[in-house]
């Protein structure tokens, strides 16, 4: 039996200065012409992906390109429709002003609103990537846990998009006074935060989503929290990111990729392993375990989301 053939399709999140993204409708004539999706389209025989991508802005929009990165790469089968291999781009400069050249329509949105849109259904996983960052720090279980607040205020300065609160320390009694500083000054500074394992604390202390092992997930079937609140779940292996997919996890983190010390006597996945299982996911993948900033531009040249770390993000760690 010959292989599945799947058109290869470029596409770009086009992200403005403000962090605002574009998004346009499927022109009138075609089919869904009522959904949404990233503007972009078919890789021609011969034509490299970059090269499709300037193309095809440029036949949508009147822009060019000028500076980007791979996002997420992902295949996807539609029930009445072709087979998609999505190639989508990161875009951030470009030449020229936006200018609707077939009859789509096309606005800024902020990451939220991206949730509320009829997008295509292949479209979802980029709408994830689209709002995700590429450092995602897990807080530490070590210290003092009064300063947890400190740290996360010092993380989000430092660029770490999304952080999940972890460990003992939830459970005390101050806790919920913790999570509420650390919550108010990750916001203020457009940081993302995400609570470990308990979706009733995640609602209560007004996080932004829910962090679950994947055990947890593996007794689920649909998603605990609705978006637009982030669901993430930790996978191992190829059966737990399929069923993190099947949940509709907005992503998982993989590994441990390396050797490290919070797992000293469990082999890691390698990273021929680790990248062959990241590649295949339909869903945003972050790399963990013995991973830091330093490894990013390989993941992302791969099409991977970033890294998560607790030791490789956490600011001052000595000190807590």
């Amino acid at each position: 039996m010959s292989a599945k053939s799947y058109l290869h399709i470029v596409a770009a999140v086009l992200t403005a200065q403000d962090g605002r993204i574009l998004a346009s409708t499927r022109p009138k004539g075609r089919s869904m012409s009522n959904r949404w999706e990233f503007p972009g389209g078919k890789v021609e025989s011969g034509e490299g992906r970059w090269t499709a991508l300037v193309r095809e802005l440029q036949e949508e929009l009147d822009l060019t390109p000028t500076r980007g990165r791979p996002l997420i790469r992902l295949k996807h089968d539609y029930p009445d429709g072709p087979s998609v291999d999505l190639d989508v781009w990161r875009v951030w400069d470009w030449q020229g002003v936006p200018r609707a050249r077939e009859g789509q329509v096309f606005d800024w949105f902020e990451g939220d609103a991206l949730t509320e849109l009829n997008f295509l259904a292949a479209n979802t996983p980029i709408v994830a990537a689209a709002r995700l960052p590429d450092r995602y720090l897990i807080t530490p279980d070590w210290g003092d846990a009064s300063l947890i607040p400190d740290g996360v205020e010092a993380a989000a300065r430092g660029g770490v998009g999304l952080i999940q609160l972890r460990g003992a320390w939830l459970k005390t009694g101050a806790a919920e006074s913790w999570v509420s500083e650390a919550v108010s000054r990750a916001r203020a500074l457009g940081t993302k935060v995400v609570v470990n394992g308990d979706v009733d604390l995640a609602r209560a202390w007004g996080a932004d989503g829910v962090h679950l092992s994947a055990r947890a997930a593996s007794v689920l079937e649909q998603r605990p929290m609705p978006r637009p609140a982030l669901v993430g779940v930790s996978c191992h292996s190829a059966e737990e990111l399929r069923q993190a997919e099947a949940l509709g996890a907005d992503f998982a983190t993989l590994g441990h990729v390396r050797t490290t010390p919070s797992h000293p006597h469990q082999p890691p996945l390698g990273e021929a392993t680790f990248f062959a299982l990241a590649e295949d996911a339909r869903i945003p993948v972050y790399a963990i375990g013995g991973m830091g900033t330093d490894d990013i531009p390989c993941l992302q040249s791969r099409s991977i989301q970033g890294v998560a770390a607790i030791r490789g993000l956490w600011p001052e760690r000595d000190k807590v």
